[in-house]
């Protein structure tokens, strides 16, 4: 069994809410990055699957977006 910070089928999943949750806002990835405090590219990074974000990053893209934690990693 793969951890999941390595399964690239979570992290395509976990992008993708985060995503979802950023337009359904209205934001751009810019707004958010710099909301969250994290770099463009970081944050796109995530929105593609390619990065699973450290739990600091996780937490801060949650309260970024308003929502819990745990809402990002549900399926979309």
């Amino acid at each position: 069994m793969q951890h999941p910070s390595s399964d690239p089928a979570f992290l395509a999943a976990y992008g993708a809410v985060v995503r979802q949750v950023r337009e359904e806002l209205g934001l751009d990835r810019k707004e958010l990055a710099e909301e969250a405090g994290i770099s463009y590219s970081y944050l796109s990074a995530i929105e593609s699957g390619q990065k699973l974000p450290s739990e600091t990053v996780q937490t801060a893209l949650a309260a970024s977006l308003g929502v819990p934690a745990s809402d990002l990693l549900a399926p979309v």
